[in-house]
């Protein structure tokens, strides 16, 4: 990644039933590229019959990414091997034929009615998915000039609703 580039907020976010803390991501959006990062998380309320009794739990962490396109993905738990991808989220084949989710970082948009805000895209630009709310489309909302505390907790209440109230497609 070349220094003095513009960087741009981008909120990695992950659930999946039954997945408990903690939770690390990795990718080459990173300095140094795929080093270990723990996700925050939240506990939910919200349960449906694959997750038993066990509690639900979102995990996000933002980052400030240069524009590009770059590989990550999960692992799960303290020790071990276990690495998943988001199954939400757009996968792709390394040279070495490993499968890990995409993410798209384009730069803000300068719509003088909407506002300027980093988009991450990790699956290809679809009008017709965007439009419907499939599952995998996450675009980071309008940021305040400074990162705050409040900041911080728009984008973990954010993430709580996407996982509590998911968009159906029609």
């Amino acid at each position: 990644m070349a220094e003095g580039e513009p960087r741009y907020p981008v909120t990695i976010t992950f659930t999946s039933p039954g997945a408990c803390p903690p939770v690390y991501v990795a990718g080459s959006f990173t300095s140094p590229q795929w080093q270990l990062h723990e996700l925050e998380y939240s506990r939910t309320e919200h349960k449906d019959a694959a997750s038993d009794a066990r509690p639900n739990y979102v995990f996000c962490r933002t980052f400030d990414v240069q524009q590009g396109t770059f590989q990550y993905k999960f692992r799960l738990g303290y020790q071990g091997d276990w690495w998943v991808c988001d199954s939400n989220a757009e996968t792709v084949t390394d040279a070495a034929g490993n499968q890990n989710n995409r993410l798209v970082v384009t730069p803000p948009s300068q719509d003088i009615n909407k506002g300027t805000s980093p988009r991450r895209r990790n699956v290809p630009d679809d009008s017709s998915a965007a439009s419907s709310g499939a599952p995998g489309i996450r675009s980071a909302s309008p940021l305040p000039p400074a990162r705050s505390i409040m900041h911080r907790i728009f984008i973990w209440f954010q993430s709580i609703l996407i996982f509590l109230f998911p968009r159906k497609a029609d």
